[in-house]
């Protein structure tokens, strides 16, 4: 036989060969009729759904968030949240998380004492350094890096907490440095129902955060009211209908007839940030860094926006003190 026709058989005969042994290791329907495989590489971490983080492009301007950390007295012994590891453990892990989102204003919520003095232990010789009101053992705070911007004015009001408890939130007037742009920044957290029915609290001081923000744009600034509401289309109807925006979208309409003029947007949680700032006045983009509650570091996300620079210039057309 030539070496040619020789050659050309015996890789037939090889083929062959091949398929029937692939045919006897596969079952009917395509299932794999064989032992498991131990070669397949598992990968890390299950990959994020898109329902739950939400990684939209951000504008071009300083980012601002909203954060709450889940109080250190929730994870301590004898705390309500069993299996979570405690403050600092968590809180060493949130702020790389920080950074990476490149923050520059945040609102904290469940920022306790114990939790406030780790921090600042931990970032005092990192790269972002940040500033804090109101200073002492309070449970929300605002914070902002130095290096991008100054304290004017700082300030608190006081809402009903659990059982109508007031509690202090607080409120800071900051500039730009190397500008003249100013922004107010009102920081809050109302009551969920964990301890006892909380519906008419919540009323109460949304209805006083949105006076507040209604006082605040009167010198012309542009506000963001940022926190954990614990409300989602109440909360965020209520604030669309006295013209705030929010960064997740949505919108209200009160030419349309009634039941139909708020329109929520689709990533409604409780965690929001909105800006009343005039007519043009819109956030530069939502983002969900919900690795904080994959990783078990808090049972909250990372809301984040930016806030576009010719949003920040003053409205002219708006009377009364300025600062």
């Amino acid at each position: 036989m030539p070496f040619s026709r020789w050659y050309l058989t015996a890789r037939v005969v090889a083929t062959a060969l091949a398929v029937a042994t692939g045919l006897l290791l596969v079952a009917p329907g395509g299932r794999d009729a064989g032992p498991a495989r131990t070669d397949r590489v598992e990968p890390v971490a299950q990959k994020e759904k898109r329902s739950d983080t939400w990684r939209a492009p951000l504008r071009k301007g300083p980012r601002v968030g909203t954060f709450n950390v889940l109080g250190a007295n929730h994870t301590e012994p004898g705390g309500d949240r069993k299996g979570w590891k405690r403050y600092g453990w968590r809180l060493r892990r949130a702020i790389p998380l920080m950074e990476k989102q490149n923050l520059s204003v945040v609102g904290m919520q469940e920022f306790q004492g114990p939790q406030r003095t780790l921090f600042f232990r931990l970032t005092k010789d990192r790269r972002m350094q940040w500033r804090l009101s109101p200073k002492g053992n309070e449970t929300n705070g605002i914070l902002w890096r130095p290096g991008k911007w100054r304290l004017v004015r700082a300030g608190r009001i006081k809402v009903p907490y659990f059982h109508g408890k007031p509690v202090g939130m607080p409120y800071v007037l900051l500039r730009r440095t190397g500008t003249r742009e100013k922004v107010w920044f009102v920081n809050v957290h109302n009551p969920a129902s964990a301890k006892g029915p909380a519906a008419k609290y919540r009323k109460i001081a949304l209805r006083r955060e949105a006076r507040l923000v209604k006082r605040l744009r009167r010198t012309g600034r542009p506000v963001m009211l940022i926190g954990d509401l614990n409300q989602r289309e109440s909360g965020f109807c209520y604030l669309a209908k006295r013209g705030m925006r929010a960064s997740a979208g949505g919108s209200f309409r009160p030419d349309r007839p009634r039941g139909q003029r708020c329109r929520p947007p689709k990533d409604v949680r409780i965690d929001w940030l909105f800006i009343d700032g005039g007519k043009r006045a819109r956030l530069g983009g939502h983002r969900v860094e919900s690795r904080t509650r994959k990783r078990g570091i808090s049972d909250h996300p990372i809301v984040i926006s930016s806030l576009p620079a010719y949003y920040q210039r003053p409205d002219r057309r708006k009377r009364g003190r300025r600062h």
